[in-house]
Parts: C-alpha cells; sequence; structure tokens
C-alpha cells in the first residue's frame, strides 16, 4: 500500500488495488465497507494490513469506475452522457444501473445501433401508416 497525496496523478482503487488517474474514480466509500465485502465472498485482507486499525478502517476510499459498480446500483448515473454525444453522436444511450462493459464496447454497440436506425428508417415499412 503506498501513501499518495491528492496531488498524485493516478491512486490506487482501494478494491482491485489498480492505479488509475484520479479523474477515473468516481466511488468513495469507507474502508470497513470494502473489508466487510471482500470477507463475504472469502477474500479478507490480511491482519497484518495497517488499514484494519481502528483509526484508519472508517476512512474514505476511492473506488475506480468499475468497481463503484460494487457498492453503488446507481453507479451508470456517473457517466458523462454530453461526452458520449459529443464523442459517439447519440445522446440518450439508456446508460440507467450498473456499468458493464468499456466505454469503448459502448461506442462501437452505439455506433452500430445509430448506421442500424437509418437503414430501418429508410426501409419500406416504416413509410406505412398505422391505424
Amino acid at each position: 500500500d503506498r501513501l499518495m497525496s491528492e496531488w498524485d496523478k493516478n491512486i490506487e482503487c482501494a478494491v482491485c488495488e489498480r492505479l488509475y488517474p484520479k479523474s477515473q474514480m468516481p466511488g468513495q466509500i469507507s474502508f470497513k465497507a470494502i473489508v466487510d465485502w471482500r470477507a463475504s465472498r472469502d477474500a479478507p485482507f490480511p491482519e497484518s494490513d495497517h488499514r484494519l486499525s481502528h483509526g484508519r478502517l472508517h476512512n474514505a476510499t476511492r473506488l475506480c469506475a468499475f468497481c463503484t459498480q460494487f457498492f453503488d446500483a446507481d453507479a451508470g448515473n456517473l457517466t458523462d452522457k454530453q461526452a458520449i454525444k459529443d464523442s459517439i453522436g447519440v445522446g440518450d444511450i439508456g446508460m440507467d444501473g450498473p456499468l458493464n462493459v468499456s466505454n469503448t464496447v459502448y461506442k462501437k454497440m452505439f455506433r452500430k445501433g445509430v448506421h442500424k436506425q437509418k437503414e430501418l428508417e429508410e426501409g419500406p415499412l416504416t413509410k406505412m401508416q398505422h391505424r
């Protein structure tokens, strides 16, 4: 465990223990919640971990976008929908709920969907009027 200040470019996710830019760390939760979550999955922290001391156990820790979904059912609301619209040209992409695939996969899916939507709108069935 490295001690890193808020000014460092990369910080460690408290769950997956990987380094990410601070901008990709939207989640924040007490370390105690992570200890309990890992213990319930038979992956406890070693007893020698200094973060298990009473003084640090309830400190807030940062979570990456992926690990945030394990603790926040509304993690899908953390996405920047305007940035996605600017990037792929689609506004409302229905990203409610936990994140389950990467932004790259979403971009590919929605580019393909936008292309297919144009094909469907130009087809003969869309010109028919329903009564």
